[in-house]
């Protein structure tokens, strides 16, 4: 009976998890075919594929588990790419935010109808695209016109979300450096109407805060092409401001004339507050362990009922 359990187990599914050469994962193999910097930035360019290029890489193999993990980690197919600490526009993640879910469909659904979402694809910083499947990978194609993350000078259009989406489906092209979509909760508190001189500079940050300078000639739109979350918390000069939501699913604020410092800081006090929670559970078990009666001990002859 032992020999058969074994049999069943060698020989049932021998290949359910092939092994390859740690090689494979070695970071920054692709960032460096695709000439990017190896530093890290909150600015660096993202990368995109289009819809039917990403169906094509999914049915597309390759004979081995060693050649298929480098094919799929050349597409940056899934999350491949943070090996690379390379951006997409995508990924493969347990759950979307709903807004900048609906965007991204929004996009993925006019290339796939043969539509040019030059516009979307400008806004979100997409430098690379892959058009086609080859031996090695993808071919990538640079487009010369994205904007970087951080804008500013835009004249806004107050509308519904839903009209937003309506927007940029039917102007695939539109330039979201001169426009920005924001919600019509926000036009008593908005200042700035028309296009304004302005230059966001110094961008750098990590996963929690951006930080960077924003030079205008009078009130001006920042838009920050990021997923809008309500725990993002924006200051200028140190002084809370509202975060708007920007183009359906991203990040706009208002600064006034001249040049400040901007910050945007993720804090998320659930979190927090669910740690605290764990913590003081975990210290009442600990003081309950410790603190127990001594002369409570288990007796044999005691019967306990529950």
């Amino acid at each position: 009976l032992l020999l058969a359990q074994w049999l069943d187990v060698a020989l049932h599914a021998p290949v359910i998890q092939p092994l390859v050469d740690p090689s494979v994962y070695q970071p920054g193999v692709v960032r460096a075919q695709m000439k990017l910097s190896p530093a890290d930035s909150p600015d660096e360019p993202r990368v995109g594929l289009t819809a039917a290029v990403l169906q094509k890489v999914n049915y597309t193999g390759r004979p081995g588990p060693r050649e298929d993990c480098l094919f799929a980690r050349a597409a940056l197919v899934d999350d491949w790419n943070l090996l690379d600490r390379i951006a997409k526009t995508d990924g493969f993640f347990s759950s979307y935010l709903a807004d900048s879910k609906r965007v991204l469909d929004l996009a993925a659904d006019g290339e796939a109808k043969g539509r040019d979402m030059s516009g979307l694809n400008d806004f979100l910083g997409v430098r690379y695209v892959g058009v086609d499947v080859t031996p090695d990978g993808l071919d990538w194609r640079e487009r010369p016109s994205f904007a970087p993350r951080v804008t500013a000078g835009q004249q806004p259009v107050f509308v519904s979300d839903a009209e937003a989406l309506e927007a940029l489906a039917a102007q695939p092209a539109i330039d979201l450096r001169r426009t920005v979509f924001l919600p019509p909760e926000a036009q008593s508190l908005i200042s700035a109407t028309n296009p304004v001189l302005a230059a966001a500079t110094a961008v750098r940050g990590t996963a929690r805060r951006i930080d960077f300078s924003v030079e205008a000639s009078g009130p001006a739109l920042v838009t920050v092409a990021q997923a809008f979350y309500h725990p993002w918390r924006c200051t200028i000069d140190g002084r809370p401001v509202p975060l708007w939501k920007a183009n359906g699913a991203f990040q706009a604020l208002e600064v006034p004339a001249g040049k400040h410092t901007v910050s945007l800081v993720y804090q998320d006090w659930s979190f927090v507050c669910g740690l605290g929670v764990t913590a003081a559970g975990l210290a009442m078990v600990i003081g309950l362990w410790f603190w127990r009666p001594r002369d409570a001990a288990f007796r044999p002859d005691t019967i306990i009922f529950s």
